[in-house]
């Protein structure tokens, strides 16, 4: 006899206690559709603010490239390079900016998209696009300082020569700390007519390092050759001499806070030697310091070999 699976089923149903009066199973419930594509990532308000920096710089991209200022060579870029020091806001005030605490890997890809922003800024301004400029600036300034203006205005005092044509400068390097006089050279008239003659007299820079002579006072002819290098490079051997008061540190970081100070006075001295110097990086402060030593390895990096028993 053939089974009819309509009786079967409401049997079978019936002896469950399922009657035909109860309710169907509720359907899931239909969520809200998430804002924003970055909603399950935990960060969504970084990733949503590093997605809409990219879309504007490849905008901008696109546009400078229609008016033929992209792409452009590395000397020029460098050339339209922004001249005034980036204030963007530091790490803790763009977390609150974002409502989002940022790592410091995070930060560093933000700053680092603002800072191509930037650069399209300089050369749609090269390039005279006034309200494309404009609408960049709309976008950095979201990003930047509050109190940039005042950062800005409080800049250190320029170096200036005394009325005995010498410049005092300030150099740093490491924990050393040098105070750097760069003072002309000035020839009796009796030199000078000597060296009118063939007789060639080599031009000499007295360098006193602490009332020592520089010979005396670095023993590496490395730590020489760095203090002798602003010299060198502008062509100005013989024509200033300096007299440094040094302290702090080892040779290594006396020797560059020395060169650095006399970088500076050279540019108030020689003003056409200045883009040379900039060119060789003498006048910025090297920023690298020795790295601490972290608990459990034996020095900053270095750890301890491994024994398995």
């Amino acid at each position: 006899m053939p089974i009819s699976l309509a009786s079967s089923s409401l049997t079978l149903r019936e002896g469950l206690g399922f009657t035909s009066n109860m309710a169907a199973p509720r359907p899931p419930p239909i969520l809200p559709k998430p804002e924003s594509p970055s909603f399950f990532t935990a960060q969504a308000n970084f990733y949503d603010t590093l997605t809409g920096l990219e879309s504007t710089k490849r905008q901008i991209r696109q546009i400078l490239t229609r008016q033929y200022l992209l792409p452009i060579s590395t000397k020029r870029r460098a050339i339209l390079k922004p001249k005034d020091r980036a204030m963007w806001q530091p790490v803790d005030q763009l977390s609150g900016t974002l409502n989002h605490t940022l790592r410091t890997s995070h930060y560093r890809q933000l700053i680092g998209v603002l800072n191509e922003i930037r650069v399209f800024r300089s050369i749609a301004m090269a390039g005279r696009l006034e309200t494309l400029a404009e609408e960049i600036d709309t976008v950095l300034s979201q990003f930047e300082r509050p109190d940039k203006e005042r950062l800005l205005a409080n800049k250190a005092k320029a170096i200036q020569m005394d009325e005995y044509g010498r410049t005092y400068a300030v150099g740093r390097r490491k924990e050393s700390h040098a105070r750097v006089w760069v003072i002309p050279t000035k020839m009796p008239q009796e030199e000078a007519r000597k060296r009118a003659f063939p007789t060639f007299i080599p031009p000499v820079t007295e360098v006193l390092i602490n009332n020592t002579p520089l010979s005396r006072y670095f023993d590496n002819p490395a730590d020489r050759e760095k203090v002798m290098l602003p010299f060198k490079v502008t062509g100005t051997v013989g024509k200033y001499n300096v007299f440094a008061i040094v302290r702090g540190g080892g040779t290594t970081g006396q020797a560059g806070a020395i060169a650095l100070g006399i970088s500076k006075g050279l540019k108030v001295h020689f003003p056409n030697g200045k883009p040379l110097l900039r060119q060789v990086d003498l006048l910025r402060r090297d920023p690298r310091m020795v790295e601490r030593k972290k608990t459990g390895l034996a020095k900053a990096r270095k750890r301890y070999t491994w024994v398995k028993r």
